[in-house]
């Protein structure tokens, strides 16, 4: 499967675009008008701008580990897998969403393999709603993917230059909801100035061949065919989440936006969050943090979502008394900033290396 195509599915059994929409216009507060539907995921700039995009974010990665929408993405992407891969591949967990409105840029050009993802493994693009021209997505052929990658490396182009050979390489597709368009990590691919009066809404998921290489990517990322991705059923982690300002970049973060980034790294991990704690201003023994740990909401939650391993404390030794305190009750504990997960078998060391590793790029 290393050839990239347009192929259709079952819009009945796979109502995406009404999951989604309803999703939406719940967290906006838009009255439901079934003989009347003044909303659709087209006209999403109609009723939201770019300051409530978070939020929209959040929720639907919120719905897309319920069993609303679990149910007919792991049956859409089985039938995948028996039909193009002999039943021999696993599917991405969580899909990712991507929301262009008009007058806005999504992404710069680029192959999933420069970000990680194993070289052979398998893209799949769900528009929501119609695309075509600036609010689509444009696409290059592996010849000319192969030529551009290996020209970036030798030149050491610039991210603008790099947008300008593959612009001239890409064309956009014209897709409707129904459509999925195959291709491989190795493509590239990116976007334009939305120019349209129409807001792009759609999805992304990739699949991964039996034996080929994931890449960077933890093993929780791909889900086996026949096992069951999480849900918010039986079983699914539960967490609170922890931010504020302490040291370095933390400082100029706001906690607003240090929240929205827990909940969303929460969501694409399929970890319920029980509740969100900000740590007391001036006070240098981290309180709320003690009290999530060994306090009122002990015993409560298995993971700990922490916005920046810089919100620890600074003693080495009070960060080995707190890692004890954490392995002591089973917990996992999660960094976002750094993109680091220390589990209680090995809790001081990893949070160590990881703060160490953070002192020496600051």
């Amino acid at each position: 499967m290393n050839g990239s195509g347009i192929f259709t599915f079952d819009t009945e059994q796979h109502p995406f675009d009404v999951i989604i929409a309803e999703c939406i216009r719940r967290r906006l507060g838009i009255a439901h008008q079934p003989d009347n539907p003044l909303f659709v995921l087209s006209r999403l700039h109609k009723f939201a701008n770019e300051s409530s995009l978070d939020d929209i974010l959040v929720a639907i990665y919120e719905l897309f580990v319920t069993e609303q929408f679990v149910q007919p993405y792991k049956s859409l992407c089985e039938q995948i897998i028996k039909e193009k891969f002999g039943e021999k591949a696993a599917y991405q967990r969580v899909p990712s969403l991507r929301i262009q409105m008009p007058g806005k840029a999504s992404v710069n050009y680029h192959t999933d393999e420069w970000y990680g993802h194993g070289h052979n493994v398998q893209n799949f693009w769900l528009p929501l709603t119609p695309v075509a021209g600036t609010n689509s997505l444009y696409v290059s052929d592996a010849r000319t993917s192969f030529g551009i990658t290996e020209s970036i490396r030798s030149e050491r182009h610039s991210i603008e230059e790099m947008n300008q050979l593959a612009r001239r390489a890409c064309r956009p597709l014209k897709m409707r909801f129904g459509e999925v368009y195959h291709f491989n990590s190795h493509i590239i691919h990116g976007t334009e100035k939305n120019d349209t009066d129409q807001t792009r809404v759609s999805f992304d998921f990739r699949m991964l061949r039996e034996g080929d290489d994931r890449g960077l990517k933890d093993g929780s990322f791909f889900v086996p065919l026949g096992k069951r991705a999480s849900s918010a059923g039986t079983g699914r982690r539960t967490s609170i989440v922890y931010i504020g300002k302490r040291r370095g970049f933390t400082n100029i973060i706001s906690q607003k936006y240090q929240l929205l980034l827990c909940r969303r790294y929460a969501a694409e991990n399929q970890i319920s969050v029980l509740l969100a704690e900000t740590e007391l201003s001036g006070f240098n023994y981290l309180p709320a943090l003690r009290n999530m740990i060994s306090g009122a909401h002990a015993g409560r939650f298995s993971d700990l979502i922490i916005f920046s391993i810089f919100l620890l404390p600074e003693s080495a030794a009070e960060r080995r008394q707190l890692a004890e305190e954490c392995r002591a009750k089973d917990l996992t504990l999660h960094f976002v900033a750094e993109d680091i997960v220390t589990r209680p078998e090995t809790m001081f060391e990893q949070i160590e290396f990881g703060y160490r590793k953070c002192e020496a790029s600051n």
